[in-house]
């Protein structure tokens, strides 16, 4: 099976947003949990978008944008609550899955 980095950019990206937005079970009592698991999933998405959109500028603009607009998505809902933490925990991940995806080449 060929690896088709548009598909999984899409699909992280749409988990991200889901997994964002819905209100879900409470992962763990500890919050180092939720942070790695913002932090791993946004690993993969940047990975995939930077396979996918080999221009930097437009990973850039897809990257910078994701990252505080998921974080907006959230304010309406009481269940979800923006915090500083995961906009860090989310660009850790990003910065991440673009390292990878630069040893990868």
């Amino acid at each position: 099976m060929k690896f088709e980095p548009q598909y999984l950019a899409a699909f992280s990206t749409l988990v991200i947003l889901f997994g964002s937005i819905l209100p879900l079970p409470h992962v763990s009592e500890s919050e180092g949990a939720g942070y790695t698991i913002h932090l791993l999933s946004y690993v993969v998405c940047s990975f995939s978008w930077a396979q996918f959109l080999r221009s930097r500028r437009r990973y850039t603009a897809v990257m910078v944008a994701l990252t505080p607009v998921i974080e907006i998505l959230q304010r309406p809902h009481p269940y979800r609550t923006p915090c500083v933490e995961d906009l860090i925990a989310n660009s850790a991940g990003t910065i991440l899955g673009f390292a990878f995806s630069r040893v990868r080449h």
